[in-house]
């Protein structure tokens, strides 16, 4: 340590000029050499430690620099030294981490406990991070990413951090929540669900604590670095999975992984780099547990600035958010919040901001706006009421499905709040299927061999206790109609067509198509339809029970809205085991035929009668199969 500042540094070390002079003692003590300080000044964030920014100039070196530190009066040493120690472990560890430049734990030096580390280039805003098309490409490929630095930090030895502190998770929270001296109804539920549910116990890791979008530095490349190492402690490695996946950390995207993709690509991720895949159900348990700890860990910060120990605009609203949390325990746990909708929807009503809202649109559910979610992809969602409409949006080809598409559809099935969903496409076709081109290698045989499992689109659908009803309003094709299949319940348009067209590509359909066609129509005529390829228009699929019901064109939504609406009324619990209990009566082991599905198609996409299909497809000519 240098030897500390005068008395009239630290008094005033809150102050910019005089954490600059203390900024420019310490760092000649680190470099060695006379050093300039320029540009130093606060950060927005962080409600329980300081943030600085500035630059520091050594001879003609440039540092860049971030200066964390508690804030005044509120010196917790052991935590600063501990934080310290993880990040260094970290970078051990091949973790992306800032640079560590110095720490120390004596106020006497920076006025409070502290640790300096370089700048990482990159963002960490999450609004820009999940819809600015610089960050499209890290996107696509973030929760895998993600899932392989947990597994790494999960690695990291516990040894190498000392003094590590280790608590048993529902008697902590519950402590805490106890010392509110307030009562949160919604809490004290969760606090009953979560013990109840309590997974079995995996081997202690070292855990983050706060692994979560807002803190990572990511670039249009990727992640850049992990930060926010505060939280460090030993236990369960499922917390930091959940802790990411809580709904507040998602800022509007449907997609549960930060915002960025789903559970499924953050396990597989994760399992790349561990060698063995958490349960989702698991997860699932520390997402609620999550969100109860931060309703709690709100209303204690609230409380800091209530109670005159630390006045901040920043921790006041941070108290505010207790209610969200409450709302998303709620949803998380199947017990909507919503009420029953008024008996008529007046063509606008007043909201809590006092601006009219717009009436229903044509097809509503009676009582209910039709409310857009924030999202720039493939998919487009909105709500209905207790209704959630599902859109593939790419109708400049037929709503053709590419990686981009089965990730998004993935996560928004899994993470609905929704009673009822409802699937369609924009424009005049419902689904064409598969993107030939990406996914299938343009004929050239590049097509990847699949993982012998259930694809994750397909089990979201089919293992959901959510009711789904596909509104086909156009053609809907080879994984378009496995889509139409893994629904429930079917409303087609008239101008709708279906055809199971695998064959036609020197390929086997996907799971709905071996076993869910032959439920509807009998195994004779599902032979048929898959051996022929054929495509039957929409009268013909009503006649041999493959849809429901046909509608006028312009009618397919709102018909399909409106008996969505009918079943949303309903009991949730009730239509869920009911759906349960179809499944268990009728269904095959989806993830025992997925595997072999998988498998098989891993062997044709190597045939020469594949490439030849998919040839002749793009070049509009007939195919010549050769059979091998």
């Amino acid at each position: 340590m240098s030897a500390p500042g005068g008395a009239g540094d630290l008094i005033g070390a809150q102050e910019p000029q005089v954490l600059a002079r203390l900024l420019t003692r310490r760092l000649a003590a680190v470099f060695g050499t006379e050093v300039a300080i320029a540009g130093l000044h606060r950060l927005t964030g962080g409600a329980s430690r300081e943030t600085w920014s500035f630059e520091a100039r050594t001879g003609d070196a440039l540092w860049r620099l971030v200066l964390r530190r508690d804030p005044a009066g509120q010196d917790r040493p052991d935590g600063m030294a501990r934080e310290a120690a993880a990040v260094g472990a970290a970078a051990r560890a091949k973790v992306p981490v800032p640079r560590l430049v110095d720490w120390g734990t004596d106020p006497a030096v920076l006025g409070a406990p502290y640790m300096l580390t370089e700048h990482v280039e990159g963002e960490t805003i999450a609004r820009r991070l999940l819809r600015d098309g610089r960050y499209a490409g890290a996107r696509a490929t973030l929760a895998a990413e993600l899932g392989r630095t947990l597994a790494r930090i999960h690695a990291i030895p516990l040894k190498a951090v000392p003094d590590l502190e280790k608590h048993d998770p529902l008697p902590w929270l519950r402590e805490r929540y106890d010392a509110l001296g307030e009562p949160l109804p919604v809490v004290e539920i969760a606090l009953r669900w979560l013990e109840r549910h309590r997974p079995p116990p995996v081997p202690d890791r070292l855990v983050h604590g706060d692994f979560r979008t807002g803190n990572l530095v990511i670039a249009a490349d990727g992640l850049r670095s992990v930060l926010d190492w505060e939280l460090v402690h030993r236990g369960d490695p499922r917390q930091d999975l959940g802790w990411l996946c809580v709904k507040c950390w998602r800022f509007g995207s449907p997609l549960p992984a930060g915002g960025f993709g789903t559970v499924d690509q953050l396990l597989d991720g994760y399992a790349e780099v561990a060698g063995w895949r958490p349960r989702p159900r698991d997860v699932s348990w520390w997402q609620i547990y999550g969100t109860a700890r931060w309703a709690v860990g709100c209303r204690q910060m609230a409380e800091r600035h209530l109670s005159g120990e630390l006045p901040s605009v920043e921790l006041a609203a941070i108290g505010r958010r207790v209610c969200e949390q409450e709302h998303d325990l709620l949803l998380a746990l199947g017990r909507p919040a919503e009420t029953d909708p008024p008996p008529e929807d007046p063509p606008t009503r007043a909201t809590c901001h006092n601006r009219a809202e717009r009436a229903a649109p044509a097809g509503a559910a009676p009582g209910h706006e039709r409310k857009a979610a924030a999202m720039d992809g493939d998919v487009r969602y909105e709500t209905d009421g207790h209704v959630g409409i599902i859109t593939l949006d790419r109708p400049q080809v037929h709503n053709a499905l590419r990686r981009r598409t089965y990730d998004e559809l993935t996560g928004l099935v899994r993470s609905t709040t929704a009673r009822v969903l409802v699937v369609t496409g924009a424009g005049p076709s419902f689904c064409s299927g598969d993107d030939v081109r990406e996914l299938m290698g343009g004929g050239e045989g590049t097509a990847p061999a699949p993982e012998p499992r259930l694809t994750p689109a397909a089990g979201a659908l089919l293992e959901t206790d959510v009711p789904v009803i596909a509104a086909v309003n156009g053609p809907a094709v080879g994984w378009g109609m496995e889509l139409a299949l893994m629904a429930d319940l079917r409303v087609a348009a008239r101008r709708a067509r279906f055809g199971e067209l695998f064959v036609k590509r020197g390929l086997c359909s996907d799971v709905a198509g071996i076993a869910r066609l032959a439920q509807l129509v009998g195994r004779e005529r599902a032979a048929e339809l898959l051996f022929t390829g054929e495509v039957v228009d929409a009268e013909r699929a009503e006649r041999i029970g493959l849809v429901g019901r046909v509608v006028d064109d312009d009618r397919v939504l709102p018909e399909a809205v409106e008996l969505a609406g009918r079943i949303a009324a309903n009991p949730p619990l009730a239509v869920a085991a009911l759906k349960r209990g179809l499944r268990r009566a009728l269904d095959p082991d989806w993830n025992d035929l997925g595997a072999w599905v998988s498998t098989t198609l891993g062997e044709l996409f190597a045939t020469e009668d594949h490439r030849e299909g998919v040839r002749a497809f793009l070049e509009k000519r007939e195919a010549r199969y050769v059979g091998r």
